[in-house]
């Protein structure tokens, strides 16, 4: 039984085997798909072709892109005390306070907030990256807490909309796997 999930399908939910998303994705049969990632080129061929693939990657390295991203011109400054939202709110507000005392050549400016910003997207995606190889290898090992975690998925949220945060106090077994990998 090879990829598949055991158990009943509610609700009129189709009989869907892993092979069927790649074979959707990329428009291949599971066999020319592995033929066709031997080969790097038409790999990428195909990865361009894929409907599941953004089209555009941004560049990290374009400061536009990093402002864009980190939203610079809406940000408030918060020269009044209250809780911070937000790490580009400090590091604004810090900047300010710095051009008011008069300080011009500070370690605290916009190539510093841009420099941490870069920084912790990078280790940001590694850390998440390699959480979820974890996490999906963990699941792979002891297919029977997938099924639990499907059938808990599927139980409270259904097919019928897509997930929301208000969702999450009610997924108590997936919360718990989440917050262990």
């Amino acid at each position: 039984m090879q990829g598949t999930v055991n158990g009943g399908r509610r609700r009129g939910r189709q009989k869907k085997r892993w092979d069927d998303n790649i074979r959707e994705w990329t428009g291949l049969e599971l066999r020319n798909t592995l033929r066709k990632a031997e080969d790097r080129e038409e790999w990428k061929a195909v990865v361009r072709r894929s409907s599941a693939v953004p089209r555009r990657i941004p560049d990290l390295r374009d400061r536009e892109t990093i402002w864009n991203w980190a939203d610079k011109d809406n940000r408030k400054i918060n020269l009044t005390g209250e809780a911070f939202e937000n790490i580009v709110q400090t590091f604004l507000t810090e900047i300010e306070r710095e051009k008011d005392k008069g300080f011009v050549n500070t370690s605290i400016n916009e190539a510093s907030l841009l420099s941490t910003l870069l920084s912790l997207f990078i280790a940001g995606s590694e850390t998440i990256a390699n959480t979820i190889v974890f996490a999906v290898l963990y699941m792979v090992n002891f297919p029977h807490l997938q099924d639990q975690r499907f059938r808990e998925i599927d139980d409270v949220i259904g097919i019928d909309r897509p997930p929301s945060i208000l969702d999450k106090s009610k997924l108590k077994f997936l919360s718990a796997f989440i917050m262990e990998t």
